[in-house]
């Protein structure tokens, strides 16, 4: 894995569809030294972390500064840059199928997520790998999916998803193993 990407509105700042947007600033957070730059000709944030300085291996985080059903051609923009393919990309998103906090790996079908369906548009394939992060589902879903977490869902986020999609993350990035490092610990 070399690229990890945020999908996200970043005009509607901490709402649940800026779930991928959350956990990646968090995760960038708790690495030593790394900090976001905004790269205007990307069209977004980007910054590097360096795995092992001896083997020069570098993981790359990425936050388009576009409209969620844009993101696939800032993030492509980005991987034609860093020169990265799609197979080496992991997207962090948010998934209205599953309630807050159940976490999944998967590859193929954008189930309606526009930003998925840009990615897939984007790079031509459906078989790029994504980390899914339920935020549970209410009617209508537009306005759910903007309106911000309630001050509970805030706690469990902080106690519990946060830590664990990073953990997921990082067993990904080591492993790429698709399956969760231990599926009792995840919702």
């Amino acid at each position: 894995m070399k690229l990890i990407c945020a999908l996200w509105n970043h005009t509607h700042p901490n709402t649940r569809h800026n779930m991928g947007q959350l956990v990646i600033d968090r995760m960038v957070s708790v690495l030593p030294g790394v900090e976001w730059q905004l790269d205007k000709k990307l069209g977004g944030w980007i910054c590097q972390y360096h795995l092992n300085p001896l083997e020069k291996r570098v993981l790359w985080f990425y936050k388009p500064k576009e409209f969620m059903n844009l993101n696939g051609y800032s993030i492509k923009k980005c991987a034609d840059k860093l020169n990265i393919t799609p197979n080496e990309i992991l997207i962090v998103q948010d998934d209205t199928e599953k309630p807050l906090g159940k976490m999944r790996i998967k590859t193929g079908s954008a189930q309606g997520h526009n930003g998925v369906k840009s990615v897939h548009d984007a790079f031509r394939t459906t078989d790029i790998k994504r980390l899914l992060i339920g935020i549970g589902k209410e009617e209508p879903l537009a306005h759910f999916v903007l309106s911000e977490f309630t001050k509970q869902e805030i706690q469990v986020l902080e106690e519990t998803v946060y830590p664990q999609a990073v953990d997921m993350i990082q067993h990904f990035v080591q492993t790429q193993q698709m399956e969760l490092p231990n599926p009792k610990k995840y919702p």
